[in-house]
C-alpha cells in the first residue's frame, strides 16, 4: 500500500515531484541555512513624540528634604524652574505663565485688550500717589479717555 507522500517527495532528490499549491519547484525553494528574509524586519522609524515622553517621564531618583524619592525629569526641570523663579528671575516667570497658558490653566490679555484708557479722575490720582511716594514719572493721560 502507498501513501500520498511518496508521491511527492522523492527518494533521490529528482524525479517525481508534483509540483502545485504549497509544493514550489526545487530550484525555487530556499536552500539550507540560507534565510527567506537576509535583509530581515526594517528598523522601526523613530517617532519624536514618543522618546521625548518616555525621556522625561523615566523617574530619576532625588533627594527631597533628605529623603530619597522618584519624580520625572520633567517634574524635576518645573521644580527647578520654579526655585529660579522665586529667586527673582524674570526669564524663568515669563516661562512659567507662557506654560501655564499652554496649559489653559491661565488666560494672557490679548493685544486688542491690553489698550487700557483711565478717567482723568483715575489718573489724578495716580499721579498724586507718585508724588506722595516720590516717583517722578507722571502718567500723561490718554487722548482716548472716558470722561
Amino acid at each position: 500500500m502507498t501513501n500520498d507522500l511518496d508521491k511527492t517527495v522523492p527518494e533521490s532528490g529528482r524525479g517525481d515531484y508534483e509540483v502545485g499549491y504549497k509544493k514550489p519547484r526545487r530550484n525555487t525553494q530556499f536552500r539550507k541555512g540560507k534565510s527567506g528574509n537576509p535583509a530581515g524586519r526594517p528598523k522601526r522609524t523613530l517617532n519624536l513624540r514618543a522618546s521625548l515622553n518616555k525621556v522625561l517621564t523615566d523617574p530619576v531618583p532625588v533627594r527631597v528634604d533628605g529623603k530619597l524619592t522618584k519624580m520625572s525629569s520633567l517634574e524635576l526641570g518645573l521644580m527647578n524652574l520654579k526655585s529660579n523663579m522665586l529667586k527673582g528671575d524674570p526669564k524663568a516667570f515669563a516661562i512659567l505663565v507662557k506654560m501655564m497658558a499652554a496649559a489653559d490653566m491661565i488666560k494672557l490679555p490679548q493685544e486688542s485688550e491690553t489698550d487700557v484708557s483711565i478717567s482723568r479722575e483715575d489718573q489724578r490720582m495716580l499721579d498724586d500717589l507718585c508724588a506722595r511716594f516720590g516717583l517722578n514719572g507722571n502718567l500723561k493721560p490718554n487722548e482716548t479717555d472716558h470722561e
